[in-house]
């Protein structure tokens, strides 16, 4: 069953002001709104090239992508700084929508971005666990019965009262990650946070989504610079290159390519 289609999915970016950066611009944009006709600054832009400097006020931090995962399946999801792979998780996340394209999900979503991501930092880890399973819709009864396995699992018990913006970025991720994976959603996105904790705790999280995935069927999304992680948890992958989707398939000849791509990269 297909957990996630993207379709045509773009998201374009002005470098530098909020908006359009004009009241012209705007009044433009709003015109050509009320004339049924499509927006005249989706057709400019240059994409995201952190190599080049652009004259272009716009930048398309995705184009054009494509394509369809799963149920079950864990997709690895590589590519250079600024190649648009924390742009696509924060669209799946529904942190922020399109510029143009469609995102269809089914079944329930829990992310894991950026440390402090969907945690108040006046309330205590305990309290974030019930706001967490709260915002993904879960009752109270639902949240106590996995409450002792989130404790055990991120080792912060001693400190589960105390607010956690006293919290280190490591107790942080180890507390995070173990609500986004307790909490039984449909479908776990993992930005490359994981990197903040120590590497007993990242082996650890990596057999949690790999279990996750065998045994329960979860559709899991990571990100990570870390390419033996990615072989070692996903199946398949993902490889963009400045906002696009420059190739998928078996995580190993993903991987390859992409290695391949920054030595040539290198010797130029």
């Amino acid at each position: 069953m297909t957990v996630i289609k993207v379709e045509n999915l773009s998201k374009q970016y002005r470098i530098g002001d909020i908006g359009t950066g004009s009241l012209m611009d705007d009044f433009k944009r709003f015109q050509y709104r009320l004339m049924g006709k499509e927006d005249p600054f989706l057709k400019v832009g240059k994409p995201n090239n952190l190599q080049k400097k652009s004259d272009s006020k716009y930048v398309w931090a995705l184009n054009d992508l494509n394509f369809q995962i799963e149920e079950g399946e864990v997709i690895g999801i590589v590519g250079g700084n600024g190649a648009g792979k924390s742009t696509l998780l924060k669209i799946l996340s529904r942190i922020t929508g399109p510029t143009t394209g469609s995102v269809k999900i089914k079944g329930r979503i829990a992310s894991l971005l950026e440390v402090g991501t969907g945690f108040h930092g006046d309330l205590s880890g305990r309290e974030n666990i019930y706001l967490n399973g709260a915002i993904m819709g879960l009752r109270k009864w639902q949240i106590d019965r996995k409450l002792d396995e989130i404790i055990d699992f991120g080792g912060v018990e001693q400190y589960l009262d105390t607010p956690v913006k006293r919290y280190s970025s490591g107790m942080y991720v180890r507390l995070a990650f173990a609500v986004a994976a307790h909490l039984e959603p449909d479908i776990l996105i993992v930005d490359e946070v994981l990197a903040v904790g120590d590497i007993d705790f990242q082996q650890k999280c990596l057999g949690k989504m790999h279990d996750s995935s065998a045994e329960k069927g979860r559709t899991v999304l990571f990100v990570s610079h870390n390419m033996d992680s990615i072989k070692q948890l996903c199946t398949k992958g993902f490889f963009l290159a400045n906002g696009t989707l420059k190739a998928s398939g078996p995580i190993n000849e993903i991987v390859q390519e992409y290695e391949t791509t920054l030595i040539s990269h290198k010797t130029l």
